[in-house]
């Protein structure tokens, strides 16, 4: 049996069709299949049914079987496979602006394509090909360009071969979900164990002014930005949050408002209630402020608070160009205060969990690079 690779063109007939999306909205009623419907890979529920006869002229129905779809837009790449394991049964269904589709032909597994879209082959690709002024994008035209590595046997598409290595990395990604939904099962352990804990206890509320120390920031001089590690470390908002610390990018070497080690940081403008542990001395702008619990109030049980309030603080946001909370709104702003020996209590809960998430996250990320370093393989003939 002779095998080889051969690069095939998404325009090449053979085997792939390229398909149009649909329009960004309807003008009447009728509503149709957004992104927003698609969670993961499957679709989850339609917003309306439409006939063919009535959809919009720019509107294609698409087929729903052996299709696989990816965001035309350069810094939104998702990929949607929708065949036949999808539990949601309908027969076409139309997407938004925005999408490219690919049904696959004859001896070609749309799964295969899907992953290729994933690769680092197909991004480099991509971007490659991506214009525009405003958002840049890709077009059908360029997209009919883009080569797909196929293994072939006796001058056909080796359809077992692409099985195969979709098997692999498959099996990659189930294990990728597994851990994250391992720390996602962790994250809703130790709210249920808050809840459980501390609300609807009947434990008297305290004002944050009264159980902590407020610090509302202020920005410095641009001047004194730098990226060089001069002077102290400077927060400007929720953009350098991470799961839990935030992550330092800039430093200033004139620091107006300072944070302290072991307080909570949390989003005061746009967006509001957000917060990160504060794990070093640093500077703060006008989008944070800081919270430094007092003697009666411990860090892990302020932090989870917040943290499960944040919706509740979020709604306290006003103005008409972007939401803000006040400094007055945020020293107002009532929690439940139970005994400090039930605070550490949830604490040391906190740290064992904490414990195991990070056993988890070590095992993601060993899973990730070893699905990355597959995916690259896979498409040049290197994984099987």
């Amino acid at each position: 049996m002779k095998q080889e690779w051969k690069e095939i063109e998404l325009g090449n007939k053979m085997f792939f069709e390229i398909i149009g999306s649909g329009i960004n909205r309807f003008e009447d009623s009728k509503e149709y299949l957004s992104t927003e419907c698609i969670k993961e890979t499957e679709i989850k529920k339609t917003e309306g049914e439409i006939t063919f006869n009535e959809r919009p002229s720019r509107a294609n129905m698409q087929p729903k079987l052996n299709s696989v779809w990816f965001a035309k837009m350069q810094n939104t790449l998702k990929v949607y496979s929708f065949n036949k394991n999808n539990s949601f049964l309908i027969d076409k269904y139309i997407l938004s602006t925005g999408f490219a589709g690919i049904k696959v032909l004859e001896n070609i597994d749309e799964d295969y394509i899907r992953i290729f879209f994933l690769s680092p082959i197909f991004n480099k690709i991509k971007d490659s090909n991506c214009s525009g002024a405003t958002q840049k994008s890709i077009n059908n035209n360029a997209i009919s360009k883009i080569k797909i590595p196929l293994p072939f046997s006796n001058g056909k598409p080796d359809l077992q071969k692409q099985k195969q290595i979709v098997a692999i990395l498959e099996n990659l990604e189930r294990l990728k979900e597994k851990r994250k939904r391992a720390i996602l099962l962790l994250d809703k352990y130790l709210k249920s164990v808050f809840n459980e804990m501390f609300f609807e206890k009947g434990f008297k509320e305290k004002l944050l002014d009264e159980v902590s120390e407020i610090i509302m920031g202020q920005s410095p001089s641009g001047s004194s930005y730098n990226q060089n590690g001069n002077g102290i470390p400077f927060f400007q908002g929720k953009a350098e949050f991470g799961e839990r610390f935030p992550t330092v990018k800039n430093w200033t070497t004139e620091p107006s408002k300072i944070a302290e080690s072991n307080s909570v940081l949390i989003s005061v403008r746009a967006p509001v209630g957000s917060v990160n542990v504060c794990n070093i001395k640093c500077c703060i702008g006008r989008g944070l402020a800081s919270i430094k619990p007092n003697k009666e109030t411990n860090l892990e049980y302020l932090y989870s608070t917040l943290k499960i309030l944040e919706n509740k603080i979020s709604e306290m946001g006003t103005g008409s160009t972007f939401k803000a909370i006040t400094s007055k709104q945020l020293r107002n702003f009532k929690i439940p205060l139970p005994p400090i020996e039930l605070q550490e209590e949830f604490a040391s809960i906190v740290e064992n969990v904490e414990k195991l998430k990070e056993k988890q996250k070590q095992s993601l990320e060993k899973i990730e690079e070893l699905f990355n370093s597959s995916l690259s393989k896979a498409f040049v003939g290197e994984l099987i």
